[in-house]
């Protein structure tokens, strides 16, 4: 038996983007695929609520713009590692 075909969702649930890309999929064959938005980096499984991977029902208050991706802090920086104590 083979696993349904998936495939890669049109945009990004967060911000709308586009460029979305395949992550992993499930051991067990059709149980699972984990996609990642390239421009604002959020991360979903397709079997999750619809809430969170269709834009369309993804919650106003969590949506995003390009510009608010491109305005936002960047991500911390790894700290100095400590010396031997």
């Amino acid at each position: 038996m083979t696993a349904p075909e998936r495939t890669v969702p049109e945009m990004c649930p967060r911000c709308a983007h586009e460029a979305v890309e395949h992550l992993a999929s499930s051991p067990l064959a059709g149980v699972w695929e984990v996609y990642r938005c390239d421009l604002c980096n959020y991360t979903w499984r397709d079997t999750e609520p619809e809430s969170r991977i269709l834009r369309s029902r993804f919650p106003e208050k969590y949506r995003l713009t390009r510009r608010d991706v491109e305005q936002a802090p960047p991500y911390p920086g790894v700290p100095p590692l400590r010396g031997d104590a």
